[in-house]
Order: structure tokens, then sequence, then C-alpha cells
């Protein structure tokens, strides 16, 4: 039987206050428990957030029929993903900022093996460091981060250009008549460009290669008006420091060299061996840095002045014959050494958070295969994760999925036979 208010946990009440923000913007009032279920039910003690094991967990007695609300909640029900994010929002975003300023904007791509085509977006395809073609469902994901921090602010679906143009999948996953094909690139740029209409802080964008490896994402970018610190390849064509901006007091023939001639040319007493700590683990790593002013090539036209340069940021290990990163920065041109590999390096923490929320609070368990379960599990889960953010930033520090103090039936041997006869009843 469910506690009543006076015997919930503070915890929990909280997470109830909570959890009604958010329901005002999905409507019918019908949809507020399992709302209030299906996040609860992401912070407990289950290896795998399935409905089914969530339903099982939360109230065994009644769980076939909070399954089936849970599930439409998330598979069936019209709701607005963004009406729901910005209440999320409206409640973390200025906690965040008592504790710090946003300082960054992380954008990454993850994905989730699958055995099938039939996933809204699943295909034979890479993503992120993982260069072995499988099928996987990608997304593309934002976040802001404080120095201590991250918050989830977009989880979108990559769509192939195969399943864009497949009329009968498209139907059958219920993917809107509106969707065309974008790039990865392309749906990073507009999730940052929400964020903005949002008013959303602001923060330094970074990015791995597969993004900041694009001259279209970095022209995006500067065309939003966003500072950006992002890992490029090596062969990107700049002008060599100390390249006079005007053409006309260039040498004859001079040309444009690659980021690694760049930094070969460098004086090695320019590099400086700087440490940083992993958020996770504690442990200390160190490398060895350089930075010099550069201006890119694809800005090299009748406007060019000295404004155009930008930070190149180099790491070299000390027992390496050649540097082993990259990056392009339009951070302030007063910003050090020191500055710049902080914020490439906060990289760490932005990746540490969003690997909690996809594979601890839930994100990467979602088991339909339709357009709007996809948005509605990822809105719900990066919601959740808003809550827990506000039990770790004010009254319960070490918050975590799991140990928090919400009311559930611990799990027993009857467990599994639960599972199994709501499973075999259709559940």
């Amino acid at each position: 039987m469910a506690k009543s208010p006076t015997e919930l946990s503070a915890q929990e009440s909280r997470l109830n206050a909570y959890v009604e923000e958010l329901a005002q913007a999905i409507g019918h009032i019908d949809r507020h428990e399992p709302l209030r279920n299906y996040c609860k039910g992401l912070l407990l003690p289950l290896p795998r957030k399935s409905v089914e094991g969530m339903a099982s967990l939360i109230l065994p007695k009644r769980a076939q029929h909070m399954r089936q609300s849970m599930h439409h909640l998330v598979s069936t029900a019209s709701w607005s993903d963004e009406d729901v994010m910005a209440r999320v929002w409206e409640q973390v975003l200025p906690v965040l900022r008592k504790k710090g300023p946003v300082v960054a904007w992380a954008v990454d791509d993850s994905g989730i093996f699958r055995s099938g085509p039939h996933s809204v977006g699943s295909a034979v395809q890479t993503f992120g460091t993982i260069t072995r073609a499988e099928m996987y469902q990608v997304a593309i994901s934002l976040s802001a981060a404080t120095w201590n921090s991250t918050m989830p602010l977009a989880h979108d679906v990559y769509m192939p250009e195969a399943w864009i143009n497949d009329s009968e999948r498209r139907a059958t996953a219920g993917v809107p008549s509106s969707v065309v094909y974008r790039s990865r690139v392309e749906i990073a740029l507009r999730q940052m460009k929400a964020a903005l209409e949002r008013n959303v802080d602001p923060g330094v964008v970074l990015a791995g290669i597969n993004f900041g490896g694009h001259a279209e994402f970095r022209a995006g970018l500067e065309r939003l008006g966003l500072t950006y610190l992002v890992n490029v390849n090596s062969d990107v064509k700049v002008w060599a420091p100390g390249t006079p901006a005007e053409k006309s007091q260039r040498e004859a023939g001079q040309k444009p060299v690659t980021l690694q001639q760049a930094a070969e040319k460098i004086d090695q007493r320019s590099f400086k061996i700087l440490t940083w700590k992993h958020p996770s683990t504690g442990w200390k790593f160190e490398s060895r840095f350089a930075a010099a002013r550069v201006r890119p090539v694809h800005r090299d036209d009748s406007r060019t002045s000295l404004q155009d340069e930008m930070w190149m940021l180099i790491e070299w290990p000390v027992r390496e014959a050649e540097p082993v990163r990259y990056w392009l920065s339009t951070m302030p041109a007063d910003t050090g050494l020191a500055g710049l590999v902080k914020m490439a390096k906060h990289r760490i923490i932005t990746e540490r958070d969003f690997d909690e929320l996809r594979n601890t609070v839930g994100l990467g368990h979602f088991e339909g295969r339709n357009w709007r379960g996809f948005y509605h599990h990822a809105t719900i889960c990066m919601a959740t994760y808003g809550f827990l953010l506000l039990e770790r930033l004010g009254p319960s520090p070490g918050a975590n999925p799991g140990n928090m103090e919400l009311s559930y039936t611990p799990r027993s041997k009857s467990f599994k036979t639960r599972a199994m006869l709501a499973k075999a009843a259709g559940a």
C-alpha cells in the first residue's frame, strides 16, 4: 500500500513536489501519477530501468496497471518534450547558478546497440570514438556545465538518410512528416540555437573531433555568437603564428600550413607540463601543452584582420614523437595556457555525468521502437537527473540512484517470479 504524505521521506516529498511542477506541462491529470512513478523508478536500484521492472518494484500488487499507465505516458501520450524541459530548467538552473556560473556547453554523440533495424534511427553506423560500424541507434546530446556539475539540455536521435527515405519504416515508428534529414552537426547546432532561445546561460562549447573537425560546425558556432574550444584534425590548414593579417604584408609565395606543421615550428621551450584531475577517480594526469594564435584558412578573405585570430592548443606528451591532440578555440586572446587546458579537459566531467545519466538513470535503457517513446523517455530521464542534481547541490550531497530514501518493495526471491508472470500476462 502506498505511503501517506506524512509517511514519505523528506527526499520523496521533494521528488513529488518537483515532479508536480513538471506535470503542469503534460496536460491530463491522469498522467501525473505515471510521471511521478516513472521518475521514481529511474532512481531505484534496478540494473536496467524497464517499465516492467520499475512497476514491479514500486507497487508489486498493482504492477500490471502501473506498467500500462507508464507505458502509455511514454509511448503513446501526446505532450511537449520542450515544455517539460523548460520546467526542468526553471527549477534546476537557478540552483546551479548559485553554486557557480555555467562555463561550458558540451556536445557529444552516443550510441545504443540494437539487434535489428526497427528501433527509430537504428542503422549500421559509428559514433564517438567507436570506429567499428554496427547496428546502433545514435543520439546527439547537449549539456551545460559549471566547474563542478553538468545539466543535460537536449538529446536527439540522429536519423540516417536511409530512414528518412523509407516511408514504411517512418510510418511504423511514428516519425513525424516534418522530420527531414539533418547531419549530426546540424542537429547539434539546432540544439544550441534552441537553448539560446530558451535563455539558457551560454558557455564555451566543447566538442570532440566528430563535431569540431567539421569547418561548418565551427562556422555555425560563430554565427550563433558562441565561443568554442573543440578538437580538430592535424591537417586543418592555418596561417602560421606570426603571419601578417593583411595579404599585402605577407611574403611572396607564403602559404598556409597544417596544424601539425605549425606545432612543429613552435619553440620546444614554449611547451609546458600541466596536470589535471579526473573527476570520478581523483587520479592525476599530466601532459605537455603549448598554445599559439593562428588564423584558419577559411577566414582568409578581404575582411581579414587581426581580430580573426584564434587559439591553437597542442598536446604533445614528452615521450611522443609528435602531438597527439589539437584544438582550435575562440576564447579571449588574453586567456593563458593553463586556462585553455583547464577548459579543454573539462569535457571529462560532462562525459562522466552523461555516462551516469545514460547507464545509471536509464537514458540508454528504453526498449521501445517508436519516435515518441524515444523522446518522452529521454525527457523524463533528463528531468529525473535534474532532480538528482538538485539533491546533490542541496540537502543530499551524496545522492545517487539506488541509495535514495524512496519507498518501494525491496527485491526478493519473488521479484523474478513476479516479473516473469507479468511478462507472461502481456506486461
